[in-house]
């Protein structure tokens, strides 16, 4: 006797597709849940797939959170629908937001994090759209809590990407934080940074900056300068240490505020073009004991925002008009303003003065000899003069700064900001010069 089942794949056999289609709706309520499985199988192997996938979406009527259905539906409604969606293949965004709602509403009390890739890309996919409504965003992440999620690499030939998890936590912490949910924000992150994982991308520094953001904004500053101090000894950048500067602002320590600020400011990646912000902060902690130091960072701000087509806005016009009928200007603004920055840093550490004795084969790398015969490892990215000068037996002047040595996996020290002897361009001096 020949089978309900075996009646309709006869007609798919057959090229009938419209009868087997009406034979199914008929007798949709007497199938099996094996017989929704092995229809749908038989429909996908002929690449019937949006019928394959309907089979399964019956079935569920019939079965709900059958698991065994669900892990035959998912992947192909990702494949077939989502990612199509993804690559731009013509599937209507209307048709692409009610499958995301269909998958979590099936998945509801099942291991959503079996299907994180889902998520995931649909939280990157809703970040990419204009006044996205962030909560809803968190919300979908916050679906694949507490289920377990792979901690193990992707890897691609001889690359290797973050696990599900890490680009949950990342995510989740980063949300957290623009949603102001501090605290919550701080417990992701050490929930996290508890975890065995081989770090992508610094994704465990920049946790540890969230961490140290939120601890400012819910006024825990000592514990978050202990935070800036790790992650500057290991990674350091202009926007740490002006993050920093602000810190000790808070604290009311204006000097150790003004030493960062400085760092940022002479940091190698602080292009003047983005760092517009980190000179009117300087301004503005300059402006009632170094009037005229003052006003070159203002004055620096217009020179660069003008240079770029940036836009002034009035009160930075206004102000430095006022300021330039008071002082002159500096014929090289750059210039004048990293003697200034030296000198500041020079007030919280001293500068020494050595020679450099030894250039390591790489070319990149030496020591330079001060003191009492002592040796100090530098670097010639951090080098202030000419780098074809850079040469054994030359004199030169720096400050020494604690680092990590990531070699030896251990704390080291290292030689910074490192200038000719007697170079006028970086020499320690501000002179004020008014009208």
């Amino acid at each position: 006797m020949v089978s309900q089942l075996d009646e309709m794949i006869k007609l798919i056999n057959a090229g009938n597709l419209q009868e087997a289609k009406k034979q199914f709706c008929e007798k949709a309520s007497s199938l099996s849940k094996y017989d929704y499985f092995k229809l749908s199988k038989h429909l996908s192997e002929r690449e019937y797939h949006l019928e394959s996938m309907s089979v399964l979406k019956k079935g569920l009527e019939y079965f709900p959170k059958n698991e065994y259905l669900i892990r035959s539906l998912v992947p192909k409604v990702y494949k077939h629908i989502i990612r199509r969606f993804y690559n731009e293949k013509h599937i209507p965004e209307e048709q692409y937001t009610a499958t995301i709602e269909y998958i979590d509403r099936i998945l509801e009390e099942m291991n959503r994090g079996e299907y994180s890739y889902i998520y995931l890309r649909h939280v990157d996919y809703l970040l990419t759209k204009q006044n996205v409504n962030k909560e809803i965003v968190l919300a979908y992440l916050q679906r694949l809590k507490g289920f377990p999620l792979s901690k193990d690499a992707y890897k691609n030939g001889e690359q290797s990407f973050p696990s599900p998890y890490e680009k949950w936590v990342t995510k989740t912490a980063k949300l957290q934080f623009e949603l102001k949910q501090y605290t919550r924000c701080i417990e992701t992150v050490n929930e996290a940074l508890k975890a065995p994982i081989s770090w992508h991308y610094h994704n465990d520094i920049w946790l540890l900056r969230l961490k140290a953001r939120s601890l400012c904004f819910l006024g825990e500053i000592t514990d978050a300068v202990r935070i800036y101090e790790e992650l500057l000894l290991k990674h350091p950048t202009w926007f740490m240490y002006r993050e920093m500067a602000e810190c000790y602002e808070n604290i009311g320590e204006r000097q150790k505020a003004l030493y960062y600020g400085a760092k940022a400011c002479l940091s190698r990646d602080a292009e003047p073009m983005k760092c517009g912000k980190l000179y009117t902060m300087m301004y503005e902690w300059l402006v009632e004991s170094e009037e005229y130091m003052a006003f070159v960072h203002i004055d620096y701000i217009i020179q660069v925002y003008k240079e770029n087509d940036f836009h002034v806005d009035e009160k930075t016009k206004k102000l430095h008009e006022r300021i330039c009928q008071k002082y002159e200007q500096p014929k090289n603004i750059r210039q004048t303003l990293e003697r200034f920055w030296f000198h500041i840093i020079e007030r919280i550490i001293p500068r020494h003065e050595g020679t450099i004795c030894k250039l390591l084969p790489n070319g990149k790398t030496g020591f330079i000899e001060y003191g009492n015969k002592q040796k100090i490892y530098f670097k010639k990215s951090d080098v202030r003069f000419p780098k074809k000068l850079v040469q054994e037996g030359k004199k030169v002047t720096f400050f020494i700064e604690e680092s990590f040595d990531f070699a030896k996996n251990r704390r080291s020290q290292i030689a910074q900001y490192i200038c000719e002897v007697n170079d006028e361009e970086h020499c320690p001096k501000s002179i004020p010069m008014s009208k």
